[in-house]
């Protein structure tokens, strides 16, 4: 069987359009993976920082409830002394220091 010009054309091109086509979905199948891998990681740090917090305010409780302080003016004093450096300060005591938390995260 003897192929004309027109049909290697057609070959050609057909082969250049899957490649073509090919080439397109591998870069939107890499862009949407590092999309995916970048808001993973954002809602990770999120996480992360929504813990800290978390376990800043149960440190500050418990702090507050040895020291005999009702419930909700102790834990609005607790949210009001949440700081982002991992650390909880008692308000209930000024002379106490601020207590670091454990890296466990």
């Amino acid at each position: 069987m003897k192929i004309n010009n027109e049909q290697r054309r057609t070959r050609t091109e057909h082969k250049q359009n899957t490649n073509r086509t090919r080439t397109e979905h591998e870069q939107n199948t890499n862009r949407t993976r590092t999309e995916h891998e970048q808001n993973l990681r954002h809602v990770l740090w999120v996480l992360r920082h929504k813990k800290i917090e978390l376990l800043n305010t149960y440190l500050c409780l418990r702090t507050s409830s040895l020291s005999n302080i009702t419930k909700g003016p102790a834990l609005l004093r607790c949210v009001l002394s949440l700081d982002h450096t991992n650390e909880v300060h008692s308000l209930s005591d000024p002379s106490s220091k601020s207590t670091p938390l454990p890296h466990t995260i």
